[in-house]
C-alpha cells in the first residue's frame, strides 16, 4: 500500500543521517562520469537528482548513492553513513 501511495502522490525520505560529499570544480562532471554507473550528464536542471552506483577501478559496484546537480561544476553526493569509510 505504501509504495502505491508514494507513486500516486508523493513520498519523503529523511537523509539527515547520511554522509554528504560535495564535488566541486571544473572537472567535477568528468570525475563523476567516471566514478558513477549512471551518467550525470543527464542532469540539466538545478536541484535534480540521480540514483547511481559508485564504481571501483574495475567497474564493480562499491555502493549506491544519490547525486544532486547544482551546476556543471557543483554536485552533491549523498552516501550511506554506515559505509562511509568504504565509500570515501
Amino acid at each position: 500500500e505504501e509504495h502505491h501511495a508514494v507513486r500516486k502522490d508523493a513520498g519523503m525520505f529523511d537523509v539527515s543521517h547520511m554522509t554528504i560529499v560535495d564535488v566541486v570544480g571544473a572537472q567535477a562532471k568528468d570525475y563523476l562520469r567516471n566514478l558513477l554507473a549512471n551518467d550525470v550528464a543527464k542532469l540539466q536542471d538545478k536541484g535534480k537528482a540521480l540514483y547511481s552506483g559508485m564504481l571501483n577501478e574495475e567497474g564493480g559496484v562499491v555502493d549506491d548513492l544519490i547525486v544532486y546537480h547544482f551546476d556543471a561544476t557543483n554536485y552533491r553526493l549523498v552516501v550511506n553513513s554506515a559505509t562511509r569509510e568504504k565509500d570515501m
